[in-house]
């Protein structure tokens, strides 16, 4: 049983999704058990309802210089594994699952392995590269103001524990009680930041990755992504954390800071599934520019505060 209805591989759609398909046999249409899908959460309100705000920033002329470098290689070598080597090329999950495999040697082909190592370790320097980006880290102070207001609980998601205690030093600093909720700390000190967190005494829970799933964080108003994911399950895992049902009834807001013109753009793709689903569903969807500020990102919260 899960909440996150995903795969890296074709797995869904060879054995799952057609068990629950409608069984249109003797003319009579039925399904297994009936789907629970955001539109049937939100009609049963057992989702809050939510708006996105999606922020696009830059990167400096280094990061770029160095993200395209990236780019070009991993096409070549994509291509190389593909094509010379038999990795699957879709799905992506598929094409990943190979090319580890290859990495692991065995196949007495050392060109094959070389190329998969490379090609795995480029990858990750690529995401690194997107998720340190300066500017997200800049922009984060944007959001201040509004996770000092009283009626705000916000869950900030990063990709690493210096990001992590980076975000976290920068509120404390501006008086906003906040913790880097980060697998350095022991199992009592979470214990206590949950509890801090849920009575309001801490405002602001900054995590890469440990809040994602398998953790019952209390209620939140606020998600803030620094770094994305191209993985739907763990955006749908940081997305559940936020639209629970509010006591006042009112939205929730989301935002989704990412980097324009790479891999996390979504006017490139990035999340598509994800985004159409809950853009189609949100009360709105508002696209900010790195020149925003926190007024205008202040200014937002407040406004989506009068939908109930």
């Amino acid at each position: 049983m899960t909440a996150t209805y995903e795969r890296l591989d074709n797995g869904l759609d060879l054995y799952v999704t057609p068990f629950f398909a409608p069984d249109e046999a003797d003319g009579k249409s039925k399904t297994v058990i009936a789907g629970c899908d955001y539109a049937r959460g939100l009609h049963d309100n057992i989702l809050a309802p939510f708006r996105v705000g999606l922020i696009g920033v830059s990167f400096t002329d280094a990061e770029a210089e160095r993200y395209e470098q990236l780019e070009k290689s991993l096409s070549k070598k994509r291509a190389d594994l593909i094509y010379l080597y038999e990795c699957a090329p879709e799905p992506f999950g598929e094409f990943i699952r190979d090319v580890q495999r290859l990495s692991e040697g065995g196949q007495n082909n050392h060109a094959a392995t070389r190329c998969a190592r490379n090609y795995l370790q480029q990858f990750k320097e690529r995401k690194d590269v997107l998720a340190n980006c300066q500017y997200k880290t800049r922009s984060f102070r944007h959001f201040i103001p509004m996770i000092h207001r009283d009626d705000v609980q916000c869950l900030v998601f990063t990709s690493f524990i210096e990001t992590a205690k980076e975000l976290a030093n920068m509120l404390n600093n501006e008086a906003v009680p906040a913790v880097a909720f980060t697998s350095e700390l022991t199992k009592e000190e979470r214990k206590v930041s949950m509890e801090e967190f849920k009575s309001g005494g801490i405002k602001a829970l900054v995590a890469p990755k440990v809040l994602d799933e398998g953790v019952d964080v209390p209620e939140a108003d606020v998600g803030i992504i620094l770094s994305a994911n191209h993985s739907r399950r763990q955006m749908i895992q940081r997305m559940g954390r936020i639209i629970r049902p509010k006591k006042d009834g009112g939205a929730a807001a989301f935002f989704i800071v990412y980097v324009k013109d790479s891999s996390e753009d979504p006017a490139r793709g990035a999340h598509e599934s994800f985004l159409t689903e809950i853009m189609d569903l949100a009360i709105e969807v508002r696209h900010f520019e790195n020149s925003c500020d926190a007024a205008e990102i202040l200014d937002w919260y407040i406004d989506g505060k009068m939908f109930r």
